[in-house]
């Protein structure tokens, strides 16, 4: 099985060093090859926004089996729990939005899954591609994850669902921190500018390292 954790981080990312020395770290421990992509590439023909590139990830980065598509900013707890172990490889893995679980989303009825962690395998690399190619760069403001699942309940796509541990947001104003409280990947995007992301991650950067120097 070839299987690549898929990061996108294109641009001047305020945060960008801290969530990758946590990544590189947890990749390295689950022992799973990683990828950063850290420039625009040239198959991102429709010139889209660099949340798309998920989508044809298994053209930016061939020859692979499975392609886990993983937000820059999604940064698990600690290294204990090995995400290879919860995907099944036949199939598109994600995890139910925490905004959809708390019944606070509305801006389109078939919205239900967040794009911030998606298992791409093989088999499905056209179906994404096609996503990327009837609607990138698209108009709705979190680009993708929007398109994305309006093609997986059009087209019946059956979907491994992840625990929401493995993907819960940073709590906005609002909305309840249950499940971010509980996650095992905490997802640092609500209400929060590069700044302030800035400063949450090296939070999480102080403690997830404070927590492997205890073991």
């Amino acid at each position: 099985m070839r299987l690549t954790a898929f990061v996108i981080a294109i641009g001047n990312i305020d945060y960008k060093n801290d969530a990758k020395e946590i990544l590189k770290n947890y990749f390295e421990n689950i022992k799973i090859n990683y990828f950063f992509l850290e420039e625009n590439p040239k198959e991102n023909i429709k010139s889209a926004h660099p949340s798309w590139l998920k989508l044809i990830s298994h053209k930016i980065y061939p020859t692979n089996d499975f392609i886990l598509c993983w937000d820059l900013d999604l940064l698990p707890v600690d290294n204990s729990k090995n995400i290879t172990e919860a995907l099944d490889f036949d199939k598109l893995n994600m995890c139910y939005d925490s905004s959809v679980l708390l019944g606070s989303y509305k801006f389109t009825p078939n919205f239900k899954y967040n794009g911030g962690l998606c298992g791409i395998p093989f088999k499905y690399r056209s179906f994404a591609e096609k996503v990327y190619m009837q609607h990138a760069p698209g108009v709705w403001p979190s680009f993708e994850q929007y398109y994305l699942n309006e093609e997986i309940e059009a087209q019946k796509i059956n979907v491994n669902v992840l625990d929401p541990t493995w993907n819960s947001h940073y709590p906005a104003t609002g909305y309840s921190d249950i499940y971010f409280k509980n996650a095992f990947n905490k997802h640092y995007t609500w209400g929060l500018d590069n700044s302030k992301k800035l400063k949450e991650i090296k939070k999480h950067k102080e403690k997830y390292f404070n927590l492997l120097a205890l073991v």
